[in-house]
């Protein structure tokens, strides 16, 4: 699925996946949160989730318009991780 603002304003009551991405090495699964308060603590997020020697791991950061912007600098904070 395609990053497009009209998904990021629409009532959502589950995250809406983009699918596979490979960041800094790692295979992991790109998805927006549903708003607060489906979304819990992570509303209205753009996550990045992988897993690494049985561990899961997860960065997120709050979207903005144009969501493609938010996705680029989630990409540069995982690709800055060690």
């Amino acid at each position: 699925m395609e990053l497009s603002e009209d998904l990021r304003r629409a009532a959502r009551s589950r995250p809406v996946s983009f699918g596979s991405r490979s960041w800094n090495g790692s295979m992991g699964i790109l998805y927006l949160a549903p708003p607060f308060p489906n979304g819990g603590q992570l509303g209205d997020h753009l996550v990045f989730q992988w897993q690494r020697s049985r561990r899961t791991y997860v960065v997120t950061l709050h979207s903005w318009a144009p969501l493609k912007e938010t996705e680029a600098t989630l990409r540069a904070m995982v690709t800055a991780l060690p």
